[in-house]
This record gives structure tokens, sequence and C-alpha cells, in this order.
């Protein structure tokens, strides 16, 4: 429960210390508390609850981050804005300011958001298949306007129809065989999704994709990585940085894991 308390407090302090004004701090402050009462007395998630804009101060820049209280998007915010869960060193990235960035599994666009603010005239090409994060993800790219595109489907190891289960939070969507929960969503494999992102190289492609991941990298064909400088990948349960580097082992990428559940994957040629 200390360590609970401790969090808690953490993420109190974020809000009022990046708030545009007080009652701002308040707003976030009381949303990021009614989600972790009702995440801790009931478990339960709803997608359904209209968001809220709560605006920040970050890196300078005033943002309108669109929220729901208990879809999940509370905890994905405080994991990107304070944990800094995909922060890229710049050990493994060239800084500048104009990249193409891919982010797969995009939920509510929050990791675009976050790699906007340290790369600002980026473009990016957000991949999502859960219908009810689609909305919220169009409002928080608003601001980036042409700079962002939007493919609703999901990352596959093959293209074609596929099934996707949307029962539980929002983050936790993910592609199934079948099932009562399950919806046709449409799948594109890497070489489909590069190809429609229209990016000729491609900086950084984030992966968040529910173990996807597993059976994308197990492709006996992985020739699209020669137009990727950097993955980040968030590894799920069955697949770890030791079974990446297998599978990238001879494609002229350098594995790092960041943490337990995430890696970093960078091509020798990154910077070029």
């Amino acid at each position: 429960m200390p360590g609970r308390i401790g969090r808690y407090a953490q993420e109190i302090f974020f809000s009022f210390k990046h708030a545009k004004r007080l009652q701002d701090g308040f707003q976030l402050t009381a949303h990021t508390l009614k989600f972790h009462f009702k995440n801790l007395f009931s478990g339960e998630v709803s997608k359904k609850i209209q968001p809220f804009c709560c605006r920040l101060i970050l890196e300078g820049k005033e943002i309108c981050f669109w929220l729901r209280t208990y879809a999940g998007d509370m905890f994905i915010f405080y994991e990107i804005f304070l944990d800094d869960a995909y922060k890229i060193d710049s050990i493994y990235l060239k800084k500048k300011n104009k990249l193409n960035i891919i982010d797969l599994g995009a939920n509510i666009g929050l990791a675009s958001i976050f790699y906007e603010l340290s790369f600002p005239e980026s473009r990016f090409f957000c991949v999502e298949p859960n219908p009810g994060n689609i909305e919220v993800l169009q409002k928080n790219l608003e601001a980036l306007k042409n700079r962002a595109r939007i493919l609703v489907g999901a990352a596959d190891s093959v293209s074609g129809p596929k099934f996707f289960d949307n029962s539980k939070a929002g983050w936790e969507g993910r592609l199934v065989e079948t099932g009562d929960q399950a919806i046709p969503v449409n799948g594109y494999s890497m070489e489909d999704i590069l190809k429609r992102s229209e990016f000729e190289y491609v900086d950084i492609l984030k992966m968040d994709i529910e173990g996807a991941e597993k059976a994308i990298f197990a492709c006996p064909d992985l020739s699209w990585l020669k137009k990727v400088g950097v993955l980040i990948i968030e590894l799920h349960q069955g697949y770890s940085a030791e079974d990446l580097k297998k599978n990238l082992y001879n494609t002229g990428f350098t594995v790092y894991p960041s943490s337990q559940s995430f890696a970093i994957a960078v091509s020798n040629d990154a910077h070029r």
C-alpha cells in the first residue's frame, strides 16, 4: 500500500506541475483518483464515458489531452509522460526535428504526442484496430493536422480479415482466433503498413500490439526492416527481449532491453 500511495502522490504532483491552470490540475487529479479507486475496488473498465480535455504545458507547449476516466487512458497517460516508457536515448537516435514515425497500436495517440514534443516537425502514421479508441485518437491528433494519418486496423504477420477482442480496457484489446467478444477488423502485414504509410524511411517504429509482435518477428522474411531505423517495442507475455534478439539475428539490428517489458532495437545505419 505505501508504494501505491507513493505512486498516486507522484501522479498528483505531475498533474499540478504541468497544469496550464490550477483548475486543470484539480481536474486531472480528480479523474486520476476516480480511475484508481474504481480500479482498486471493482477492476471494471468503461469505454463509453465521454472523454474530457485537460490542458497541460509540456516542453513549453500547451496540449489538450483527451482522456477517458475509466477506459485505461489514465494508466497509459502516466506510463508515457511520467515514466517516459517510450523515451529513446539520444545514443540510439540522432536527434532532429523532422522524423517519420509509425505508431502501431496507437491507442488514443499519447505516444505520438510524446514523440511530437521531442521531434516537433515529424510525420506520423498511426495504426489502431479498436473502434472505441478511434474517436479519441482523432481528437488527440487534431493539432498535428496533415502531419498525422490514421489506418484503422491491426498489425499482424499477414494481411487479411482478423478478429479483435475489445472487451477489456482500451489498451488491452488483441487479435484472437474467434470468440463471443470478438469483432471483425482488417489486418495488415508490416510490408503493407510501410507501403500505406508512404514513408521512404521510418525513423521510429513504435509497437504496442498486445502479443502480435511474436508472429510478426517470427516471419522468415523481415526485409521490411531495411526501411526502419529504430524499433521500440512493448513486449508481452510469451515474447521476451531474448526472443527478439534471436528473431533479429543477422538483420543488422542490435537489441537493447530498456526495461522488463520494453526493448529498443537499433539498425546499424540508423543515423544515416
